[in-house]
């Protein structure tokens, strides 16, 4: 069973991520009309379009305006049939020549969706969650067995684990961090803890999550729902699924070891965050060159982050860069390239990695001109030997003073 998530946030469109809706190409189903139905005028081809509602919020429905709206002008027009909960009628009314919000009648049926109906070869149960207007929950069979439910705008557990039971994949919502548990139930919204536990105790194949709150960091979340159950997948829109790993583009990593941290880095840093969506820099733990290093991994991840903007996520990791692009799913390994003498390395670590990963890719960014020949060997080595009043300006002002101070505890040390 194929799908493609349209969007996969919640309440508003941000720039991380559309709101809710997926796709089934093989079927011409579609789970909820978010914020990027647009999509479809490729995606889908000559066959009927079955929308399939969970309720009529507008970070869910507005796609239906859009589908109304001339979507498929220009090409042939799909048969659209909307199905959906209560207050149809209601969001009918939102539509027509005397409405402040829609100025034309939708061109297609929108009606209740029953309690079980066909849609091809496909069987479509829905089950009612509680929230504070009528929300469907669906859960679609094939011929073949294999079985997906979509569960939105509900708080976990609920009353609907026997509905969910068993399904190869889980669509579900996850607005909220575990720490927002309050929010999540006044709401009427689910958190990281519970959602895990809910598709751990219901004995699903693999859970992706959608719904994801604007404000929430995505990747923080990702990382409580699978503490309690791990083959949880934190989708990509855009991207079809299901697939051997799912890593996002517009997601980088940038390793190193950071010691001390440099002007050079910090103008990469920059660069890197007009270039792509999130940015994690990881300090690399060395065994072989932390007995050495002038800062420990943890002192020098806090000295990164007094450096980087707020949106840059810092922390320290043991073992492959690789390893943990695919634990943080991005597509994207950052490597700073100035001297051409490292090129030949860097071609070498390349290779490797793409052995390893194959699906997450190397970007080289250079620093800035100015900045091509700083290296932390060289600010390190310049002021262990007495030149840090030269050099200090090529470590970023915030740290100055805590890089310096060290530089002088190693030199009275001897």
């Amino acid at each position: 069973m194929r799908f493609y998530f349209l969007g996969t946030g919640g309440s508003a469109a941000t720039p991380h991520g559309q709101t809710s809706g997926i796709y089934l190409p093989e079927h011409g189903i579609l789970l909820d009309a978010g914020t990027n139905v647009f999509p479809l005028r490729t995606l889908h081809g000559d066959g009927p379009l079955h929308v399939l509602m969970s309720h009529y919020h507008i970070d869910h429905s507005i796609g239906i305006y859009f589908l109304a709206a001339a979507l498929f002008y220009g090409r042939s027009q799909p048969e659209i049939t909307v199905y959906g909960p209560d207050w149809d009628d209601r969001f009918r009314a939102t539509a027509g020549p005397e409405s402040a919000l829609f100025p034309i009648e939708f061109p297609f049926p929108i009606q209740r969706a029953p309690d079980r109906f066909q849609i091809g070869d496909v069987e479509v149960t829905t089950h009612s969650v509680a929230h504070g207007a009528p929300v469907l929950a669906y859960r679609l069979e094939r011929p073949d067995g294999r079985t997906l439910a979509y569960v939105t705008d509900t708080t976990a557990p609920g009353d609907y684990i026997e509905f969910i039971r068993g399904v190869d994949v889980l669509i579900h919502e996850c607005s909220f961090r575990t720490q927002d548990r309050k929010w999540a139930e006044i709401t009427q919204h689910t958190e990281a803890a519970s959602l895990g536990k809910l598709a751990c105790e219901a004995g699903v194949g693999k859970l992706y999550l959608c719904h994801l709150g604007p404000l929430t960091n995505r990747q923080e979340l990702l990382e409580e729902v699978r503490a309690e159950f791990p083959n949880t997948v934190l989708p990509v829109e855009g991207v079809e699924y299901p697939r051997a790993a799912s890593v996002d583009p517009r997601r980088a990593v940038f390793p190193g070891s950071f010691d001390p941290f440099t002007i050079s880095h910090l103008d990469i840093i920059h660069t890197c965050t007009e270039m792509f969506c999130a940015l994690d820099v990881v300090v690399a733990r060395n065994p072989a060159k932390d007995k050495s290093a002038l800062f420990t991994p943890e002192e020098r991840a806090d000295l990164i982050r007094a450096c980087v903007p707020p949106s840059v996520r810092v922390t320290v990791w043991d073992g492959l860069s690789v390893d943990y692009a695919r634990h943080s799913q991005a597509g994207r390994i950052v490597r700073g390239l100035g001297r051409a003498e490292d090129y030949f390395a860097e071609v070498r670590l390349w290779k490797t990695n793409a052995l390893l990963t194959p699906e997450i890719q190397t970007v080289w960014v250079p620093p800035h001109a100015d900045n091509l020949d700083v290296s932390s060997s060289m600010v390190k080595e310049a002021s262990l030997f007495g030149g840090w009043d030269r050099v200090k300006h090529l470590v970023p002002a915030p740290v100055r003073e805590a890089v310096g101070a060290r530089i002088a505890q190693r030199r009275a040390a001897g």
